[in-house]
């Protein structure tokens, strides 16, 4: 009776490993199999620790405000919204949470996951390396599917829709690897960067050989990006650069660093979509603007209406805001418009484009204000000046006293933190399913880090 007990015991902690170590893949091909992944954590999380729980929410100051964030989002729902199917989604949010106490029950439970999860998320980056060259070179050759030929996968490189043709090129200037539809191999690869680099903690401290292996993997990190076109995830990924030259005492990093920056340069220099991307419409972009406007639109015209509205909308309902998600919806709004009455050549053309609707306002901080006011916003804010004052606490410890006592593990998760809560720059949709889980993750390990 035992034996069988143990014996199932066995085939199940299998099992949990086995999906824990995809997880990273199913980040790529499919984010139904991540939620369902995920969800299977959670319920033997829940299976084996009824207790538990409650004891890790008074401990756990960070878990406490993520659950106060939570309530805010379900009474900002629950006031605005009317669509069923959205205040449904907004009250499954909770998931993530449960999610990330996963994550570090299961690390805890079996410790020699901790690595074999960050050699999988590292042979994910090699994987999306090689097919962004595929991509870049063959100019995404692949068989087209209906989209209901493939259920529970992502449109990628092997699953094509319709849309995409054998050897024609949508994006010329973008390069998705196996993410297809999707432009967000750049931000994969610089958002979970920081914690693949969990896996070389023993190499700054011995200061051995495998300094060049980090270095190769910056190297197919950076080169992904840029295959990728993504401007704002190649500033994160240099800001993590410069986080990694600050505060890690490895041997030649001088040389290493200097390398990877130069080789780069080159890289797009030599390539003419890269080059246009990331060096002549960034400059015609906000020279443009400067000559149209007489003043700099740092990003574009869309983003500025985006924000115009939303914050249009935050003046509205400056309390709890419009609702999370609906954005969408209340943008459709005659009092909502940018109502901005911007030369014809910022649109290409198109006479009267209106650009004060989106999915969500394509910035963190603004879709905050416009979805969940005052109230939503202060959590968050609470995380990012948190964040500020462990770098400069950490950058003091290093620089001024110049002392070596400086936690590279913490360094490395409040690197993810960090992108997650940079503000400024636009960034995805906050409640987008994908964009949740990549943040929890690394919050997982952090959770563990701090058990440990």
């Amino acid at each position: 009776m035992n034996s069988t007990f143990r014996f199932k015991n066995f085939k199940i902690d299998n099992f949990l490993q086995l999906i824990f170590i995809l997880l990273p893949y199913s980040l790529i091909f499919s984010i139904f199999f991540s939620e369902v992944f995920c969800l299977i954590l959670t319920f033997f999380y829940f299976k084996e620790n009824t207790v538990k729980l409650s004891s890790i929410i008074k401990e756990n100051k960070i878990i406490k405000l993520l659950l106060i964030f939570y309530f805010i989002l379900i009474l900002s729902t629950i006031l605005n919204i009317d669509d069923p199917k959205i205040i449904l989604k907004n009250l499954s949010y909770v998931r993530f949470i449960f999610y990330a106490i996963s994550i570090s029950w299961i690390l805890n439970k079996f410790i020699f996951l901790k690595k074999l999860f960050l050699y999988s998320l590292l042979s994910s980056f090699i994987v999306l390396f090689f097919g962004a060259i595929y991509e870049f070179v063959f100019k995404r050759i692949c068989i087209t599917f209906d989209e209901n030929t493939v259920p529970f996968f992502n449109e990628n490189i092997l699953f094509c829709s319709k849309q995409f043709f054998l050897g024609n090129l949508i994006r010329s200037d973008r390069i998705s690897s196996f993410f297809g539809d999707e432009m967000i191999v750049g931000s994969f690869v610089s958002r979970l960067l920081p914690l693949l680099c969990l896996i070389f903690l023993d190499s700054y401290k011995s200061n051995n050989q495998n300094n060049l292996i980090l270095f190769l993997v910056l190297f197919v990190s950076l080169s992904t990006v840029l295959l990728s076109g993504e401007r704002v995830s190649l500033f994160y990924t240099i800001i993590f650069l410069i986080i990694l030259f600050i505060f890690t005492n490895f041997k030649f990093k001088l040389i290493y660093f200097f390398s990877i920056i130069i080789i780069s340069f080159i890289f797009i220099s030599n390539f003419p979509t890269l080059k246009k991307r990331f060096f002549d419409q960034t400059f015609d972009q906000v020279l443009s603007s400067y000559n149209q406007e007489k003043r700099i639109i740092f990003f574009s015209i869309q983003h500025e209406s985006h924000a115009i509205s939303a914050l249009k909308m935050f003046y509205d309902r400056p309390i709890l805001g419009v609702g999370p998600k609906n954005f969408r919806n209340a943008c459709k709004k005659p009092q909502y418009k940018a109502n901005k009455d911007y030369p014809i050549e910022f649109y290409k053309g198109k006479k009267n484009k209106d650009y004060s609707c989106s999915t969500h306002p394509h910035n963190f901080y603004i879709q905050l204000l416009s979805e969940t006011g005052i109230f939503g916003i202060i959590i968050p804010l609470i995380f990012l000046f948190s964040i500020i004052k462990f770098f400069i606490r950490n950058f003091y410890i290093k620089i001024i006293n110049k002392k070596n006592n400086v936690d590279m593990e913490k360094i490395f998760l409040y690197s993810c933190f960090l992108i997650t809560f940079f503000p400024v720059l636009p960034t995805g949709n906050i409640f987008n399913n994908w964009m949740s889980l990549i943040f929890y993750i690394p919050l997982g390990f952090y959770l563990n880090f701090r058990k440990t």
